[in-house]
Order: structure tokens, then sequence, then C-alpha cells
């Protein structure tokens, strides 16, 4: 069972992605980074347009960051945020490179 709060999953995944309070507060247009503060101190929740964004700018789930549950497979997501980041040519030779090795197994 995760005893995390709300507050302390954004941090650290706000952490491991090596972003300040700032640069998540802009990413989710957000006036300032004292609302991620509030957040992360459990002050306050976000709306859920705010909490869907939070959750793909963070590379997770919304139900990771509301109740601590991973999907079975955390790996998939962190594909999908990578594939997110390239251009599409870049996901196209990712996803061939992908199917290469699928061949080897």
């Amino acid at each position: 069972m995760n005893t995390q709060t709300f507050g302390e999953r954004i941090k650290a995944l706000r952490k491991q992605n090596n972003m300040t309070q700032e640069q998540l507060a802009e990413a989710l247009y957000l006036e300032n980074k004292a609302t991620i503060s509030s957040y992360e101190n459990n002050r306050r929740m976000p709306s859920a347009d705010i909490l869907s964004e939070m959750a793909r700018v963070l590379g997770t789930t919304i139900d990771y960051l509301l109740n601590g549950e991973k999907e079975e497979n955390e790996t998939i997501n962190q594909v999908v945020k990578i594939m997110e980041g390239l251009s599409p040519e870049l996901q196209q030779l990712a996803l061939e490179q992908i199917k290469l090795l699928t061949r080897l197994s």
C-alpha cells in the first residue's frame, strides 16, 4: 500500500522529471509556483483539467496521482512519454526499432 500523500507524489515526480515548481507551473499554464507549492503541501487540489495535464506532463496517470496506484507496466508509460517528445520521423524510426527488438525475443 502506498502511504505517500497526493502532494508527496507530485513533488517526487516533479523531481524525477528534473523540474522546479516554477517549470511545472509554466507547463500547466498556471500563474506561479505558489499553486504547485499548495498542491505539494496538500493545501489545495487541482481541477480535473489541471490534474489530467499534470499527469501527462509528469509522465504518469491520474490514478497514480490521486491514489498512488501504478499501472502494471510503468515501462509503457515511460516509452509513451519519450515518443511524445519525438518528431514524427523519429517516432517512426523508434517504432521500427521496437519491431526489430520483438523479432529477437
